[in-house]
């Protein structure tokens, strides 16, 4: 009994350091498991903001947890819920901004939506279509929702089932330029197979990575 008590005190706490943070607007999402979306509490700090009608701090909870979902797990699904569920919230604002940050919401989702898209049909999407995404959204840095190395890993994955292994191998050169480790978003099998058909190599310092074995956050093109 002693024990359960103790547990219970431990959430409590947390939930009161999480609503905390979140007023003083620091970094609150770093709290949540990224493989608990449905955490206890965040479905107590939804209920809280919602009981209180304080849709706008809300917006941003959802928000927040969407960039970090994207671009620092590239756990695209999980954000595009986020990004639905502040567009939800964004429906009860009547401020002057309220038409501009639904709109906001509205690209963001949009763009999600078009790069999961890309990623479960990779091998049937308009290829003019998927390189001005790509490219458009690579051309914005830190401001896409989607991170740079996914959207190398896009092309790689479409150049590489198209069979146009040298351009593939251009993308595995422009993230080694960009400082951006391939391992890390591409399987190492697809990589091998890119250099073995063209013949040709990344650089001393990336192929150091090769045996690393890459990251846990690859997105699955299959």
């Amino acid at each position: 009994m002693r024990y359960m008590t103790q547990l219970q005190t431990l959430i409590d706490s947390r939930l009161i350091i999480t609503c905390c943070l979140i007023n003083l607007s620091l970094p609150y999402h770093v709290l949540f498991y990224r493989d608990s979306p449905d955490s206890e509490i965040k479905q107590a700090v939804i209920q809280l903001y919602s009981k209180a009608k304080s849709w706008r701090k809300l917006l941003r909870f959802h928000f927040t947890q969407a960039q970090s979902y994207a671009q620092e797990f590239g756990k695209y699904d999980d954000a595009l819920i986020c990004l639905r569920e502040a567009s939800s919230c964004s429906s009860n604002l009547t401020s002057d901004d309220s038409e501009e940050l639904r709109n906001i919401l509205k690209q963001k989702q949009s763009t999600v939506e078009c790069f999961i898209e890309f990623r479960d049909s990779i091998g049937s999407i308009d290829r003019l279509s998927l390189e001005k995404f790509c490219c458009d959204h690579l051309s914005q840095g830190e401001r896409s929702m989607i991170r740079a190395g996914d959207l190398y890993a896009l092309l790689v994955n479409y150049y590489t089932k198209s069979g146009d292994f040298i351009l593939a191998m251009d993308q595995l050169k422009s993230m080694s330029k960009n400082n951006i480790d391939p391992y890390d978003f591409i399987e190492k099998a697809l990589i091998e197979n890119v250099i073995r058909s063209t013949g040709d190599h990344l650089d001393d310092r990336t192929s150091e990575y090769s045996e690393q074995s890459g990251s846990d956050d690859i997105v699955n093109f299959d």
